[in-house]
């Protein structure tokens, strides 16, 4: 706790605070990072490991580098895997009340904290409901604009 026992008790004693790193836009972020990195990272390895060794070896057999073979080959073929990760993340992370609490106080406010606290602290409705719409239709364009991309019919393997 910022001006706690233990961040006043480290400040008397070594003239140093806990609260450091704390309440701070980068620690948000870090932790949205810890926190949802697994949902990124399973799509993405099951995106990777569906590229065929075949190719990379047909690849490599005709002199291309292993740089090469990652950007033209690995790559393009791992991108469905990547967008959908990409897209589960950050739906996930859109509604992340939490971390931004824990971890960024009251001097960082996300759109999810500032709806929270629009239905039930300020009983502002029109408010919270302005902001919730919002939210899904910026999100929803994105996330639209994401799948128009993607390849569904590869990625379910019905090709």
């Amino acid at each position: 706790v910022k001006n706690g026992i233990l961040d006043g008790s480290l400040q008397t004693l070594f003239g140093a605070s806990a609260s450091g790193p704390l309440y701070s836009v980068p620690a948000i972020v870090l932790g949205l990072v810890y926190v949802y990195l697994p949902f990124m990272l399973f799509p993405l390895v099951i995106g990777i490991s569906m590229v065929p060794d075949t190719l990379k070896e047909a690849a490599s057999d005709l002199g291309a580098s292993r740089w090469q073979i990652f950007r033209e080959i690995e790559l393009p073929l791992s991108m469905p895997g990547i967008l959908i990760g990409g897209i589960l993340t950050f739906i996930l992370a859109l509604g992340s009340l939490a971390e931004s609490k824990i971890l960024g106080g009251q001097a960082i406010v996300m759109i999810a904290d500032d709806i929270e606290s629009a239905f039930t602290f300020a009983q502002n409705w029109p408010k919270g409901s302005v902001l919730s719409v919002l939210l899904i239709g910026l999100s929803g364009l994105i996330v639209f604009a994401l799948f128009r991309r993607i390849d569904l019919d590869q990625i379910i393997g019905r090709r």
